[in-house]
């Protein structure tokens, strides 16, 4: 009996590592990758992957940052970002396209063009893991940007959800000096016993932000021009949300503010 018919597109190395995985029970392509942009683990097991070569396949998995800010399936190792409306014409009729954080762009198109869309990024078991290569991911890019540890560095964490909980056990494993910030009681009883120091948002009128580096995972505008007046130049913003928190680049650079764009994390081939 003939295999089933992966097609893996775009994203960051976990893509790669996940295709070989799949590539044990299934007849696995992959797109967006060009090996002469990875090094080390990445290329050497992209090279044990079958690149697309026209046929169509039974699911399309893509990345779980589905698409970017143009609305195109990022392919950062690739030559350029892959269309939606592309990708869409390599499935077979009857296939099922599996994706992530996709800010509805290609869901609606499967529903116009009849095909099933399974988003697999909202799984408990699957968001759980994919947290620990974004938690690791932004500190790694928060001391790239600052060069200093995260040992006594002040940080500010928003946000008490997968991501913020486990970044900041992480920080305070390190011996960073952690302030907490969610909305829920329940969230902040949890990041207190992580080892962080708390506060609530909405935030107090009164709080003094003085951190070298703020990471936030909050989809929302937490943070208003009150707040942001009040965070000290050559602070880290790292956004990890999907949406802006608030702070965008533009408003960032008039308080000399580092703005870090990290959704996508992490994105980076370590060999």
């Amino acid at each position: 009996m003939a295999k089933q018919k992966i097609l893996a597109a775009g994203g960051d190395l976990r893509m790669i590592y996940a295709a070989e995985k799949l590539s044990g029970k299934y007849d696995v392509m992959i797109m967006g990758f060009d090996d002469g942009k990875l090094s080390g683990k990445g290329k050497r097991t992209l090279s044990q992957l079958a690149e697309v070569n026209g046929e169509q396949a039974d699911f399309l998995f893509l990345p779980p940052l589905t698409v970017n800010n143009k609305g195109m399936i990022p392919a950062p190792y690739g030559e350029e970002d892959i269309s939606p409306e592309e990708i869409a014409g390599r499935l077979k009729e009857g296939g099922a396209v599996l994706g992530g954080n996709d800010k509805g762009i290609v869901k609606e198109l499967c529903g116009r063009k009849g095909i099933q869309y399974i988003d697999y990024i909202n799984s408990t078991s699957a968001a759980q893991a994919n947290a620990v290569p974004t938690a690791e991911g932004a500190i790694k890019t928060a001391m790239e940007v600052t060069g200093r540890t995260m040992w006594r560095s002040r940080v500010l964490v928003t946000g008490g959800g997968r991501i913020g909980t486990l970044l900041t056990d992480r920080l305070c494993s390190m011996g960073a000096k952690v302030t907490a910030a969610a909305r829920k009681r329940s969230d902040r009883i949890r990041l207190e016993a992580a080892g962080a120091e708390v506060i609530e948002i909405p935030f107090d009128p009164d709080e003094k932000f003085g951190f070298d580096i703020i990471f936030n995972t909050i989809p929302a505008e937490i943070f208003g021009e009150k707040e942001i007046e009040r965070i000290e130049p050559e602070c880290a913003y790292v956004e990890l949300a999907s949406v802006s928190g608030g702070v965008t680049p533009e408003r960032a650079a008039g308080r000399e503010i580092v703005y870090v764009s990290a959704s996508g994390l992490p994105a980076e081939d370590t060999g």
